[in-house]
């Protein structure tokens, strides 16, 4: 019978999420409106707004527990286009040049870095020494050594030093290495996964990109 495909218990009964679904425990603590001891809201400073400056920029208007206090941005030319389409009336825009009043901005928790390659390891150093959170576009530093000394810093000073590497973080990905782990898929020679951004990037930009 062509019902004979529904004799099991439903899917939606069987469904499971999983404890490291992060954007399901936020959705259940939204729609649920659940507060935390802090419900703060923190401050941040963006330093570039290029083809990855974009996407965290987006992410962060979006974010109700985020105010965007600085934009640093070198091309002076996009202000005002910025400002405008983002309607961003409350956010201060400078250069690098002036990128100590970020530093020194008590009100500013965490930075998020998507500037070029070369100009992220002195905006690590510096926001980590000023006691901010950083969350910063692979690489942290041009090589591995200047890598480590960034991280040894976050540790000295107590502070968060994020990379942008999600995909270790996304549970599909977390649920397949368990499983494999688990010998649940038998014997496994190799796994290949793709993920790649949109949209294409430039030579210019592959160029300098560190990637």
């Amino acid at each position: 019978m062509a019902t004979i495909k529904f004799k099991d218990v439903s899917q939606y009964k069987q469904q499971q999420i999983p404890r490291e679904d992060h954007g399901y425990n936020k959705y259940v603590q939204h729609i649920g409106m659940q507060q935390k001891s802090e419900n703060c809201v923190v401050g941040i400073a963006l330093f570039g707004v290029g083809r990855a400056g974009v996407i965290h920029l987006i992410s962060l208007l979006n974010n109700p527990r985020v105010k965007l206090v600085y934009i640093v941005e070198e091309d002076k030319s996009k202000w005002d286009s910025l400002r405008s389409y983002w309607n961003l009336t409350e956010t201060k825009f400078i250069s690098s040049m002036d990128a100590n009043q970020v530093y020194n901005d008590k009100s500013v928790r965490a930075v998020v870095i998507s500037s070029p390659t070369h100009t992220h390891e002195a905006i690590v150093t510096n926001a980590l020494e000023h006691n901010k959170a950083v969350f910063c576009e692979k690489p942290i530093a041009e090589n591995l050594e200047k890598s480590r000394r960034c991280f040894d810093k976050a540790k000295q000073v107590g502070q968060p030093l994020l990379a942008a590497f999600n995909r270790r973080f996304d549970a599909a990905y977390s649920s397949v290495r368990d499983r494999v782990r688990n010998g649940e898929v038998g014997h496994v020679n190799t796994i290949k996964v793709c993920s790649r951004d949109s949209p294409l990037p430039t030579t210019e930009y592959l160029k300098a990109s560190g990637t």
